[in-house]
Parts: structure tokens; sequence; C-alpha cells
């Protein structure tokens, strides 16, 4: 079935797939039933989703921020869409596909490690060298940093941003650097390589 996108969503589609979920809240209505509220989002737009008559269960079992899947639908509250959910739980791994979820990178991701490598393997200091090769022979970090976001907002927040970042101020380095004959191009390299790489464990871009 085609995904309905939420950008494209109207009052009184029904919804049932995996979405994003963050913000989540446990609160009490005016009639003392609870209730859910989060944001569910995909890549094209984000909605405020509620789901009535919750239990704290249910709250439990939903992560902080992750991907879901959510059976609802669309509805027009006050001039605004919003999702109510009726059933939610953990997204299958394997079962949909992140570039629906969070923005890419428009640009080609083995183009942009290849050049980041073809920097790195020009740095001259051995020491400086090994650091970084030691980095580079870990697979599983450098697969990480090859589809981690750079940020949750305002810089880079997409599938593949981490490199894209990394790259350009790498790029922008290797510009500039003639200019200042005191700074060590070697240092200066190595150390913008590593000083996101953190955040290939910091945000959360898998399933939950």
């Amino acid at each position: 079935m085609r995904r309905l996108y939420l950008a494209d969503a109207q009052s009184g589609d029904v919804i049932e797939d995996v979405f994003v979920i963050n913000n989540k809240q446990f609160s009490a209505g005016s009639n003392g039933k609870y209730f859910i509220k989060a944001f569910l989002s995909d890549r094209t737009a984000q909605l405020t989703a509620r789901m009535w008559n919750a239990t704290r269960e249910i709250y439990n079992s939903i992560p902080d921020t992750g991907f879901v899947y959510v059976r609802g639908r669309i509805e027009n509250y006050q001039g605004n869409l919003q999702a109510i959910i009726e059933a939610v739980g953990p997204a299958a791994p394997g079962r949909f596909d992140q570039a629906d979820l969070i923005p890419s990178t428009e640009r080609d991701v083995g183009e942009m490690f290849a050049r980041v490598e073809e920097l790195l393997g020009s740095i001259q200091n051995r020491h400086v060298a090994a650091l970084v090769q030691a980095f580079l022979d870990d697979a599983d970090l450098m697969e990480r940093f090859r589809r981690a976001p750079a940020a949750m907002s305002f810089h880079h927040a997409y599938l593949g941003g981490l490199l894209e970042h990394t790259l350009a101020v790498m790029e922008i380095a290797e510009a500039i650097v003639p200019l200042y004959p005191g700074l060590s191009r070697d240092l200066l390299l190595a150390g913008l390589f590593l000083h996101d790489l953190g955040k290939t464990w910091e945000l959360t871009y898998d399933c939950a």
C-alpha cells in the first residue's frame, strides 16, 4: 500500500504505518480520563498526536523518541490537523524505509566518505595518522558515521548529515589553512574529523 505522507494528509484519512514519535506526555483530561499526547512525524511534516483512554502501561511501552507503528486517523481540531492514535507499538526493524521518515542528504554518501578518507590519508604526522586510522578501521562506527544526522534541528538534521557537515568543515579548513602558517594542518583535519563523532551514539535514528 502506498504510504500516506503527513504533509498530504487530510481530515478523515486513515493512517497505518511507521512514524517517528517524540515528546510524549501522559495527562489527565477534565473528565478524569488519561490520554497520551506526542508528536508524530515523517520526512514531510510533523503533527500533534493524541491517544484517548490511555493507560500508564501503554505510555511506558512507547519510546521517548524513536520509530513506532501507528494505526489511527487524521482529524481537524480548531483549524489544525492532528493524529488520533488508536493503536501504537514497536516498529519492526527492516519493515520500513528510514528515508520515508527522516530527510536524507542529497549528496552521494560514498563520494563524501571517500573524500574524507582522502583528506585524512594526506596527514603527514604518523602519530596523528595512526589515531585517525584507528577510527576509520572501526567498521561499525564508520557505518554509523555515514548514516547519522548532525543534529536534531538547526543544521544537517537528516540522514547522512553528520558526514556532510564533517566533510564541509574539513574542506573549509583545507582551503584556509595555507593562510595561517602557524596552524597544524594535520591536527586541524584530525580534530574536525573527530569533533562530532559522539553524535553517532548521541542521536537516536534507529528502531526503538
